[in-house]
């Protein structure tokens, strides 16, 4: 369920069903896949979902819209367990049975790859992905930056069946369960450096854990059908924090900085004037760091604009920003990068469009909407592209319904529709539908499967009420239902005389 709208998605082995207020369609259905994960993001709007192939040789991830359209898929190297999508859509985060992580952006990219020994079993990702938490089979739970590094590890009792994670990536939750254990689970709340802050160990069998945004409200979901809202009070049975070490804290940054880890020297400077505000030394220390800091970001920046390389800049200010927030210079330098990468992607959909390479033009010209939501030359480049598929998608779906192929011909109008909605198309894909299931039933009664057919012309009556034949026909099956049961109840009868 998506925490801003009325949108929802649901899971089985092999379908996923998406949930508007106004329609119901399948993703990925014309695929004989098995679904492991899926997710969608806060807005209902994007979702995430690994398969496999039926037999679990081979794995994907694929990115989509709530409506059913697929925006790509991408061969994954590892056997896909766990899926995960940040809040906004524009990170998707996945786990495999072998351990490994991976976080990418919404064209395909990865950010990061990371390798832990452990089969991973849930993840959760932070409003924009700069914080990804997983957990384990072996009950190992994690927090990762925005880099891809370790930040912190804990270990649970049980398997983790479900993590949350606050936008802050200050609060991390686990839900576990132990081996054999079908009646209980426990929910393991985390903060900080990974310290324990609090465990309940709930005698009810718990399916599912949510957390809000600022991390303040923590809900789970049970067999039973209640659910349960904590309050989170943080620091509340917390271990105490070190010993402050002012020559400590001053080598440990030194040397970070000389290493190129600028973040990381002035975190060790920010934690130890946090513990002694009066240190004028550290204080001192930290403003030079930062000074340098800030010179050396301009001198990185300006050598991947000069070489074009605006995802890579554009991935580099976010960090900065995440640990300098109201560095002026670097918001500037994002918002040009934006700019001039929203520009690379339109001149590449143009590029793809004249070489009639329509799907990846559309990638492209959505990638580029996302980085300049109001550009109108985007927009409109987009709603052409989309007329003209959708226009090809129509007379695809005409000329298999006139060679009688109901549902290819119902694919094709709702392909279309899905690219540019129109009420006349509507109606026309609505009545293929319904041709299509009738079909479907007259083929059951055929067979003298009579019970797949009544399934069939309940389904074509709920779409269209008044349809004669499927009524006559639902009569025909289920009297032959009717006679069957009487017959197999006068032969028990018979044998028993």
């Amino acid at each position: 369920i998506s925490a801003d709208s009325d949108n929802c998605l649901g899971m089985t082995a092999d379908d996923i069903y998406l949930f508007r207020a106004d329609s119901k369609a399948r993703f990925l259905g014309e695929r004989r896949v098995s679904f492991v994960d899926a997710a969608l993001d806060a807005r209902g709007q994007s979702l995430a979902a690994g398969f496999s192939d039926l037999a679990g040789g081979s794995f994907a991830l694929a990115l989509g819209e709530i409506g059913g359209r697929v925006i790509w898929t991408r061969e994954m190297d590892l056997p896909l367990t766990a899926v995960a999508i940040s809040r906004d859509g524009t990170r998707i985060a996945v786990g495999g049975e072998n351990g490994g992580l991976r976080l990418m952006d919404a064209a395909r990219r990865d950010i990061w790859v990371f390798e832990q020994p452990e089969p991973v079993r849930a993840l959760a990702c932070s409003v924009n992905g700069v914080w990804t938490a997983y957990g384990t089979r072996e009950g190992t739970v994690g927090l990762i930056d925005g880099e891809g590094r370790r930040v912190w590890e804990a270990q649970v009792p049980g398997e983790v069946f479900a993590v949350v994670l606050a936008d802050d990536g200050g609060i991390c939750a686990a839900l576990s369960r132990a081996p054999g254990d079908i009646t209980g689970a426990q929910i393991t709340c985390l903060s900080g450096n990974g310290q324990i802050g609090w465990e309940f160990d709930a005698e009810k069998r718990l399916l599912g854990l949510s957390l809000s945004p600022d991390g303040r409200y923590l809900a789970t979901g049970a067999r039973d059908g209640t659910m349960t809202v904590y309050a989170i009070v943080v620091g509340e049975n917390l271990p105490p924090p070190a010993a402050y070490d002012s020559e400590s804290a001053r080598e440990e940054a030194e040397s970070r900085a000389r290493s190129g880890d600028w973040a990381g020297a002035l975190q060790t400077l920010d934690a130890a004037l946090n513990a002694n505000p009066t240190d004028t030394s550290l204080c001192a220390l930290a403003s030079e760091l930062r000074g340098q800091w800030r010179d050396a970001q301009q001198t990185q920046a300006q050598e991947l604009q000069t070489a074009g390389r605006f995802a890579d800049l554009l991935t580099l200010c976010d960090g900065w920003l995440r640990d300098d927030p109201n560095n002026l210079a670097t918001r500037a330098t994002r918002s040009e990068a934006q700019a001039a990468l929203g520009r690379q992607h339109f001149a590449r959909a143009q590029t793809l469009r004249a070489e009639n390479r329509e799907e990846q033009a559309e990638t492209a010209l959505l990638e580029a909407i996302a980085l300049a939501p109001y550009d109108g030359d985007v927009r409109s480049q987009l709603a052409a592209l989309r007329a003209d598929r959708a226009a090809t998608e129509d007379a695809k779906a005409d000329r298999l319904l006139a060679a009688g192929d109901l549902a290819g011909g119902a694919a094709a109008l709702e392909r279309a529709q899905t690219l540019m909605p129109t009420p006349a198309r509507l109606e026309k894909l609505r009545r293929a539908q319904t041709a299509q299931e009738f079909a479907e039933g007259l083929d059951f009664y055929n067979e003298k499967r009579y019970g797949e057919a009544i399934f069939q012309f309940k389904k074509v009556l709920a779409r269209d009420a008044g349809h004669a034949e499927a009524k006559r026909y639902l009569g025909y099956a289920q009297k032959f239902v009717q006679e069957g049961a009487s017959d197999s109840l006068n032969d028990r009868f018979s044998r028993l005389e």
